[in-house]
């Protein structure tokens, strides 16, 4: 299952809300709906927010309790968010995973960085 990530107007990575579009889905795979992802970019659009705010974080799940992203996740990514100034894909499992990428420009020349971060219960604070 998945959807996006909609953040605060003054917060990018705070995330409000969480919206779900139509799916196809089987206990490994998750395919959207083309239309509905449209609908649902045409809707915010339409109430002026920038896609920074509603279309830079994918939320999915994984099965089980592997929260590591799959080679299909990696390029799933790297084809719809890649030329994106930065991009969060977020990974539920038993177990979380953080994938932020984010393009910096240095004189002119763009790289892509990529951090992992490995979100579990056990590395949270008290």
């Amino acid at each position: 299952m998945g959807g996006f990530g909609i953040s605060a107007a003054n917060d990018w990575l705070l995330i409000e809300d969480v919206r779900l579009v139509r799916q196809l889905c089987t206990p490994v795979t998750v395919q959207f709906d083309d239309g509905s992802v449209a609908d649902y970019f045409d809707e915010h659009v339409d109430k002026g927010l920038p896609p920074e705010r509603f279309a830079r974080i994918w939320i999915h799940t994984h099965p089980g309790s592997c929260p590591e992203p799959s080679s299909t996740d990696e390029e799933t990514f790297e084809r719809y968010f890649g030329q994106a100034d930065w991009a969060l894909m977020f990974i539920l499992a038993r177990g979380l995973y953080g994938e932020q990428g984010s393009g910096v420009g240095v004189r002119g020349s763009g790289f892509r960085a990529t951090h992992h971060s490995p979100l579990t219960p056990t590395a949270w604070p008290p």
